[in-house]
């Protein structure tokens, strides 16, 4: 049960916004609830005790009955949650589930309440005061939980309407409580640690095969420049803009896992502007944006690796009326559809067949841009993501790529968050 539950969690998005960042009100009341269910479910997996009470008559049921207690595991979702979440989160977490504690009943049910809730809030300061790499850290974890446990354990009886017979219970209980509520913690702090970890991964992939994408025509660009700084000053200043926008993008892609649609279009403005500055009127690009998708998210040197190959393959032997048309719209609600059009020589069947499978050399390049697009798309959209190449010799190539449509979040800036 703890396994899967606290597989269950990893699921949520807000997971890693309570990972990485201090969530908003809304996701704080939402992981509460999370947590606080967490809590619930371990009260209804608890054992019914029934201490032995001194100088009970035999046959005095309704006075047994009325010291009952519960051996449980709310514990593990309250602590976690306020080690993970914060002092707010394991205090709401700590309210529901010791309130439903409070409400099953037991002579100890308003000790329980309180030292649920306390322990939550002690459990999200500490958790407050560590750093990210703590914080993922089972072993710390573990041994944080067990010292707050066992705090919970022995205020039992301070607490308790009968000190005696909660001092007896605690001795009974207390030792498989803490042992047994610890290692679910530590499960649970397994299970997110492995997540986050192989998230992080991920991520550290896909920035490698970003810092694969170099501007290779960065001499050809400078040299350019130079020519025109004599000739027309103010073009060679507005091309030296362009290339710096080309160059800190670059950069800033390592740092990023999605951009919106208008950061990576602002690229590949830049890119085609210094490819014109060097074969004046031969290239021409159109943009077509449907509205409200310009801040869609989308990995980084997405489209502009596809405009250059247009320009650099798909035109080699072209010399006028030479045209990319890039057209970026909504697929449905929920999927966003890019299309980069050129009519250039088209790829023969075979070529095309190769194309995106693995990286193909050619005198003009690495051939890994649509390979390294396509292993980006699918380690940042899984399965959703889908890309495709249409061509006819002669006549020109369509790449389409359709992803998930999702926006950025305020509480969560681009892939930020993911960071170790």
């Amino acid at each position: 049960m703890i396994v899967t539950v606290a597989f269950l969690i990893t699921r949520l998005k807000l997971f890693r916004q309570m990972i990485y960042h201090r969530l908003s009100y809304k996701g704080k009341m939402i992981m509460i609830i999370v947590f606080g269910l967490f809590g619930v479910i371990g009260n209804y997996a608890g054992i019914e005790v029934h201490p032995e009470i001194p100088n009970l008559a035999p046959g005095d049921g309704d006075q047994e009955e009325t010291f009952k207690a519960i051996a449980d595991i709310r514990n593990i979702g309250v602590i976690i949650g306020g080690l993970i979440g914060g002092p707010v989160v394991g205090f709401g977490a700590g309210v529901i589930a010791g309130g439903h504690r409070y409400l099953l009943g037991g002579f100890i049910s308003t000790a329980t309440f309180i030292l649920t809730v306390l322990g939550g809030l002690i459990a999200g300061f500490i958790g407050r005061k560590l750093t990210f790499n703590e914080k993922m850290q089972p072993p710390l974890i573990f041994v944080l939980s067990v010292l707050i446990l066992f705090m919970q354990i022995i205020l039992v009886p301070v607490l308790a309407k009968s000190h005696s017979v909660a001092f007896q219970l605690i001795q009974y209980t207390g030792l498989p409580i803490i042992i047994v509520n610890g290692i679910g913690i530590w499960i649970c702090a397994l299970i997110f640690y492995s997540v986050i970890r192989d998230e992080e991964k991920v991520v550290a992939k896909m920035r490698a095969l970003q810092a694969q994408i170099q501007p290779h025509f960065l001499f050809n660009s400078i040299n350019v420049i130079s020519a025109l700084c004599k000739r027309d000053p103010m073009f060679a200043r507005s091309l030296l803009l362009h290339l710096s926008t080309f160059l800190r993008n670059n950069t800033s892609a390592t740092n990023q896992t999605l951009i919106p649609i208008e950061k990576e279009i602002e690229t590949v403005n830049a890119y085609f502007s210094l490819e014109q500055a060097r074969f004046p009127e031969r290239f021409h690009l159109r943009v077509t944006i449907e509205p409200f998708v310009n801040q869609a998210l989308i990995p980084p040197f997405t489209i502009q690796p596809i405009v250059e190959n247009a320009i650099v393959h798909g035109f080699s032997e072209r010399c006028e009326q030479e045209t990319v048309e890039v057209t970026i719209c909504k697929e449905g609600k929920r999927f966003l559809r890019i299309s980069i059009k050129d009519n250039g020589n088209g790829i023969n069947s075979d070529r095309l067949n190769l194309i995106g499978s693995k990286s193909i050399p050619s005198s003009k390049g690495t051939g890994i841009a649509i390979s390294n697009i396509r292993e980006r798309l699918s380690l940042a959209f899984g399965p959703k993501a889908q890309f495709s190449i249409e061509s006819q010799l002669n006549m020109g190539t369509t790449v389409t790529i359709i992803v998930p449509l999702q926006y950025e979040r305020k509480e969560n800036l681009n892939d930020k968050s993911l960071r170790g």
